[in-house]
């Protein structure tokens, strides 16, 4: 969802394979007749969490150069970055991310006018948030 939602570069590879897993989510492995839970909860176990947040942050430090979407919010205002991220992540629900995440950035000291790698940066912590995580 991550990756659909900026348009990042992702190839299938036993890396990821592996960071799936150990985020409680591997790939065709949901023992029959259940397969996969619905239910947000059994993926909020800690391991499970930190699991799947170093797999989203990784994943949103595309290289430089490989994401229109990020070249295209590099210098602006970290509220509007924010605010788009978090409306391709999550929609109208992504407007109270935005703000938290535009809010810890600045009290960081980090730059008002992010370049693409931050942007990048920024995505990662947008896919990491709760909301995020159960959508």
């Amino acid at each position: 969802a991550g990756a659909r939602a900026f348009a990042l570069p992702l190839a299938p590879n036993q890396v990821l394979l592996g960071q799936l897993a150990a985020a409680g989510q591997p790939l065709f492995n949901w023992p029959t007749p259940d397969g996969q839970p619905l239910e947000a909860w059994q993926y909020d176990g800690a391991g499970s969490l930190r699991g799947r947040w170093a797999m989203l942050v990784e994943m949103a430090h595309a290289p430089t150069g490989t994401v229109p979407t990020y070249a295209g919010l590099a210098g602006r205002p970290v509220a509007q970055v924010a605010a788009r991220l978090g409306a391709l992540a999550l929609g109208s629900a992504g407007a109270a991310v935005a703000r938290t995440v535009a809010e810890v950035w600045s009290r960081a000291g980090r730059s008002p006018m992010p370049g693409e790698a931050e942007v990048g940066e920024i995505a990662g912590w947008v896919l990491t948030a709760p909301a995020f995580q159960h959508s």
